[in-house]
């Protein structure tokens, strides 16, 4: 098991913990809530209990890791997309839809760098009353600086800040005129046209298939070191979380 895998088994193993009692004590209740929410339906859709200081440092730590977690699965997601194309008979564009795919793909990189430096910088803010505290800022600044030294390298593929521009680069320019060219039948004098550009088409689109796949491999590399060194701050040798000091329970 890796530390990425490691770290996700320990806190679910936590998550299991604290939430096994709260659900046996409100069953009833929590039951009522939740089938409001999911048919929204009118009625109490939240359980009447407080959170302890114990339960709010655990659900920072837990949907910030969920929202890491959710970015790297569709990082992974896009890699295949990017290899297939099922939408021959809805009139979709290849070129529009693979372009589509790498966009996302681009966005989808650039927010999972701000989650990963944000998710360091909270933890350091939850520790900030732990005689940990000063030790624990120490070992995640070069945390830090890894995640954006890696990630620019991966990022250095697009062509301009994702979220001002849309990306683009002149092998996906050239494709879209081919691929205008060939629907406005600009070409139809020279036959083997199509061949070409299907041929060009499934080139550049294997080019960015190794290239998301090459990136992911990377993202998954980092992720190791980086949740290897978490590991150490959040967890004891037995895999239990290790809460503030001083951070009340009740």
């Amino acid at each position: 098991m890796d530390a990425f895998d490691k770290f996700q088994s320990y806190l679910f193993q936590e998550v299991r913990a604290i939430i096994g009692p709260i659900v046996e004590q409100h069953m009833k209740e929590l039951g009522q809530t939740l089938w409001n929410d999911l048919f929204d339906l009118e009625g109490k859709r939240v359980v009447d209990r407080n959170l302890s200081q114990k339960d709010l440092f655990l659900r920072e730590v837990f949907y910030r890791f969920i929202e890491i977690h959710n970015s790297y699965i569709i990082l992974k997601d896009i890699e295949v997309y990017i290899g297939r194309f099922p939408y021959s008979k809805d009139n979709i564009s290849k070129v529009r839809n693979l372009h589509y795919n790498i966009s996302n793909y681009m966005n989808e990189m650039y927010i999972i760098e701000k989650r990963l430096v944000a998710y360091l910088g909270k933890i350091g803010k939850l520790y900030r009353e732990d005689k940990r505290h000063q030790k624990i800022l120490e070992s995640t600044k070069p945390i830090i600086e890894m995640v954006y030294n890696t990630l620019s390298k991966i990022t250095k593929t697009r062509g301009s800040h994702v979220h001002h521009l849309r990306y683009t680069d002149k092998y996906l320019e050239r494709l879209s005129m081919l691929e205008s060219l060939l629907q406005t039948g600009c070409m139809d004098f020279f036959e083997q046209f199509p061949d070409l550009y299907e041929l060009e088409y499934r080139n550049i689109r294997r080019k960015w298939k190794k290239i998301v796949k090459q990136n992911n491999e990377t993202l998954k590399e980092l992720f190791n070191i980086y949740f290897a060194d978490l590991l150490k701050i959040l967890f004891d040798k037995k895999g239990n979380l290790i809460y503030p000091q001083g951070i009340s329970h009740s």
